[in-house]
């Protein structure tokens, strides 16, 4: 099984209407990409570090199905029309981990 952890820091001209916009875009994935096993989304909610706004952790069966996940037009699409307008994309960070 891999895990998918992604985290990024929205930009600074961003409400919580939008985030909240790309959040329940997020959500949505899982219905449309059917090599997710386990989706997780929100908002950092740590009192004091704030290097990120949002994170993603979502489980694969394996590297290929995250492979598939990666380039699905469903999250391609997400990214496109949400996170790129929404997110700081030099503050993105993922990693990948067997579970």
């Amino acid at each position: 099984m891999i895990r998918h952890i992604y985290v990024a820091k929205v930009r600074d001209d961003i409400t919580d209407e939008r985030i909240e916009e790309l959040l329940a875009a997020w959500r949505t994935l899982p219905g449309s990409i059917s090599e997710i096993r386990s989706f997780t989304t929100g908002r950092n909610i740590h009192p004091t570090d704030r290097r990120f706004t949002v994170a993603v952790v979502a489980d694969f069966e394996d590297t290929e199905a995250w492979k598939r996940w990666m380039a699905h037009p469903a999250h391609l699409k997400v990214m496109k029309e949400y996170s790129e307008k929404i997110l700081d994309l030099d503050s993105r960070r993922t990693v990948q981990i067997e579970i």
